[in-house]
């Protein structure tokens, strides 16, 4: 599994304005500390399996593999306002998302999809 704080601190280094056919944007010092502050906080939580793709307009998507083996993620939506937007799969269910919650409550609801694919399991 690669380090997602360190697929975050290239892409910041790496992308450049223009890189997706002229359209994305770089991302920005704030995104990136916000990202990385995300991924620590998941990480103390037990979730550390994170992957990360920039979006065009500056933000990062961080996908956090809940439970694989019953269909569970959440994506967590690094906004380039830093806000943090939260969606959470289920597999069969549509995603569930709630925009512009704290780090603390983006853990939460994380947390929360790990005790659905839990229950889910039994």
């Amino acid at each position: 599994m690669t380090d997602v704080r360190a697929t975050i601190i290239e892409l910041k280094e790496t992308l450049r304005d223009g890189w997706d056919e002229g359209q994305g944007v770089r991302l920005s010092d704030a995104v990136v500390q916000l990202a990385l502050d995300v991924c620590r906080r998941l990480a103390m939580d037990g979730f550390a399996e994170v992957d990360t793709l920039p979006g065009s307009d500056g933000s990062l998507l961080l996908i956090v593999h809940v439970d694989e083996a019953v269909g569970v993620t959440a994506e967590v939506v690094v906004n380039v306002d830093t806000t943090l937007d939260v969606y959470i799969h289920t597999g069969a269910l549509d995603p569930i998302g709630i925009d512009g919650v704290s780090i603390e409550r983006c853990v939460q609801l994380v947390g929360y999809a790990q005790e659905y694919a839990d229950a889910k399991i039994l």
